[in-house]
C-alpha cells in the first residue's frame, strides 16, 4: 500500500483489509488511492513463504512471481557492500544477486562487511531499477546465526 509520505496507520503483524487500485512502480506492485476498511491489530497470523535465495534472487525464473509476496529466506551471506559503488542507494547485495533495500525500513544501511552471514532474512520479494528486491520489515526480520 503506498501511503506516500503519511503513515499508513498499520503496524507489522496487523491483519488488514484494504480498497485501492493496483499499480506497478519499477516493477514493484502497489496499491494506490487506497483505504484501509478493517484492521485486526496484532494478529500476525501469516507466516512467510520459504523460497530458497536463488530463486529470489536475479536472474531467476521463478523471481516475479514472487513479487509482493512475504518472504522467507534461510542461509544467505553479503556479497557486496554497495553493489552500486561509487552511487550508494543503502542497498546490500547478498550472494546469488538478491540485494536488501531499505524501502520499508529506512534504517537499514549498507553497512555489513562482505562474507556476513544471515541464517535466515524475510521481508517482502520486490524488484526495482532493475534488480530483485528483499524488502525488511524491521530489524527482526535479519537473523544471524
Amino acid at each position: 500500500m503506498y501511503t506516500g509520505s503519511s503513515a499508513p496507520g498499520v503496524e507489522v503483524g496487523d491483519v488488514v483489509q484494504l480498497r485501492g487500485y493496483f499499480d506497478s512502480f519499477q516493477g514493484t506492485d502497489q496499491l494506490v488511492s487506497s483505504d484501509l476498511v478493517s484492521r485486526l491489530a496484532g494478529a500476525d497470523v501469516y507466516a512467510p513463504l520459504l523460497v530458497t535465495l536463488a530463486e529470489a534472487s536475479d536472474g531467476s525464473a521463478t523471481a516475479a512471481g514472487l513479487a509482493s509476496l512475504f518472504v522467507r529466506i534461510e542461509g544467505a551471506s553479503v556479497a557486496s557492500q554497495n553493489p552500486d559503488n561509487p552511487k550508494d542507494y543503502d542497498e546490500t547485495g547478498l550472494s546469488s544477486g538478491l540485494r536488501l533495500d531499505d524501502l520499508l525500513w529506512p534504517e537499514l544501511d549498507n553497512v555489513f562487511p562482505l562474507g556476513t552471514p544471515f541464517s535466515s532474512l524475510q521481508g517482502i520479494a520486490g524488484f526495482s531499477f532493475g534488480h530483485q528486491k528483499l524488502y525488511p520489515r524491521g530489524p527482526a526480520d535479519l537473523a544471524s546465526p
